[in-house]
């Protein structure tokens, strides 16, 4: 894999810098990769491509999915945009397609005119602008032409420019065709060096030599697991010329391309979805290495977390969300600030549900309560709400006696109410008083809601390093602890 350094070292204007970075930062995994769900094969493909799942036809269902799935951004067409994006501006990035074309006519001289303008883009909040190039076409003069416009608008503008590029043509059908290495590497090379600053490719098939150049066919000729790797390497140094490259749907061992191919983009069902989108590697989610299948339960659970600012509340809630999304759910997640600064009370909610979650409110009866921080007790109304049958986890060392909460849990079912000292196990495993990951740990013991694995697989995707393996050191930590907890409570109850 190509290095790609920071967005800091690749010499983007302001506007450009800002967007890529709101898309790549704070959203998705906001880890400096990208999840995009493209939604232009109405156009491309026609109606056909929506027959496997008809709710995929409608834009607002597209639009919803993109949002509550974690993804990215979402690319659309103008009319679309205009219609149905108004609902989710500000909320959800989007990538406005310049062009497109039908799949009526032939592509022996394909090419993909302009319907849209780097000023719509601009005029509708959007995060980037698409371009489709046919790289090898007939018509390459005026696709080249086209290109120049909306790259020097993107520049004048600040707008990443996210091209495309797909080999198209006789030309190319005639050498090894349009998805042989020799195209797409050449595909991707070309758009870099026409100015993209995201280059996107479907992923090629180094078997494909016929009548492609010498330099191709010989290095595809070697053992095929080497083979595959050595190509895939050189693609992914083309694509990287650009500022960016799109992250790949599926793994490349198994031969997917970058856009999922047709069959794939039809499929987009939340569990299909959340298949691909949150893979982490294998030893963070046990042996099987994948999420496991979306659960039966539609009912929704809302969580509020309590803590001060500092200690991670907004992100506990939002590993909790994408803990959800992996197993298949809906999930929504969102802070309340009062003044912000450290050691501030901070409120963050978590919605989880097997439906579409169409609230947004802030959550005033939970189900849940995750109290990160005991000083709190005594000095904000943290209970308001808690349902009868709710669960309660506080961080600390002492009991509920202690904590002067004795007569209060007593109205409660008590095997839901407990306590563990997450302060202490995040400064064993992290050496940092940061109790988040570990109170998610102890949440998915206590009220099964969501999966340890998933957990995992949340904090794998928000951190790296030694900050992903002390979080979740902390976390099984804490699982442990209010697993064992719990079943003594249980068992005292039983006796």
């Amino acid at each position: 894999m190509a290095y790609r350094p920071p967005l800091a070292e690749l010499g983007l204007n302001t506007g450009k810098k800002t967007r890529l970075h709101r898309i790549l930062h704070e959203h998705g995994l906001r880890n400096g990769t990208a999840f995009f769900l493209p939604y232009d094969q109405g156009l491309e493909h026609g109606p056909r491509d929506f027959f496997a799942n008809p709710a995929a036809s409608d834009p607002k269902y597209i639009l919803k999915l993109a949002l509550e799935g974690g993804f990215n951004g979402i690319a659309i067409q103008i009319g679309l945009a205009e219609k149905f994006y108004w609902d989710y501006a500000g909320e959800l990035p989007l990538v406005l397609k310049l062009n497109g074309k039908t799949e009526i006519p032939s592509d022996a001289e394909a090419l993909s005119l302009l319907h849209g303008s780097v000023e719509d883009a601009v005029r509708l909040g959007a995060d980037a602008v698409g371009y489709t190039l046919y790289v090898g076409t007939p018509a390459q003069e005026q696709d080249f032409a086209q290109l120049r416009q909306v790259r020097a608008d993107a520049h004048r503008l600040g707008m990443p420019l996210i091209v495309w590029a797909y080999p198209r043509g006789s030309a190319i059908e005639a050498k090894g065709g349009r998805d042989s290495f020799y195209a797409v590497d050449y595909a991707a090379r070309t758009a870099s060096e026409l100015g993209a600053d995201v280059v996107k490719v479907n992923f090629p098939h180094p078997a494909k030599i016929d009548n492609v150049p010498s330099a191709y066919a010989k290095e595809t000729t070697s053992p095929a697991g080497d083979r595959r790797r050595r190509s895939v390497g050189r693609a992914d140094a083309a694509a990287g010329l650009g500022r960016r490259q799109g992250r790949r749907r599926g793994d490349a061992g198994e031969g997917t391309r970058v856009d999922g191919g047709r069959g794939d983009r039809a499929d987009l069902r939340p569990q299909r979805l959340a298949a691909r989108s949150r893979r982490v590697p294998a030893v963070r989610l046990g042996a099987a290495g994948h999420p496991r299948q979306v659960p039966e339960r539609m009912s929704t659970t809302e969580v509020r977390i309590h803590g001060r600012g500092g200690q991670g509340v907004v992100t506990a809630a939002e590993l909790l969300s994408v803990a959800a999304f992996t197993e298949g759910r809906h999930a929504q997640a969102f802070p309340s600030f009062g003044s912000e600064r450290t050691g501030a009370p901070v409120v963050s909610f978590c919605r989880i549900s097997g439906a579409a979650i169409r609230t947004r409110e802030p959550i005033v009866q939970p189900d849940a309560l995750i109290i990160q921080d005991a000083t709190l007790l005594h000095q904000v109304n943290v209970f308001e709400g808690l349902k009868p049958e709710g669960y309660l986890l506080v961080n600390s060392a002492h009991s509920f006696d202690e904590l002067g909460l004795g007569e209060f849990v007593r109205g409660f079912r008590r095997e839901r109410l407990l306590v563990v000292p997450a302060t202490e196990l995040a400064k064993k495993h992290l050496g940092r008083a940061v109790p988040n990951a570990a109170l998610l740990g102890g949440f998915a013991a206590l009220t099964g809601v969501v999966e340890l694995r998933s957990v995992i697989a949340a904090i794998a995707g928000r951190f790296t390093g030694a900050k992903a393996d002390g979080n979740i050191a902390a976390a099984t930590a804490a699982y442990g602890f209010v697993r064992a907890e719990r079943e003594e409570l249980t068992g005292a109850q039983a006796d």
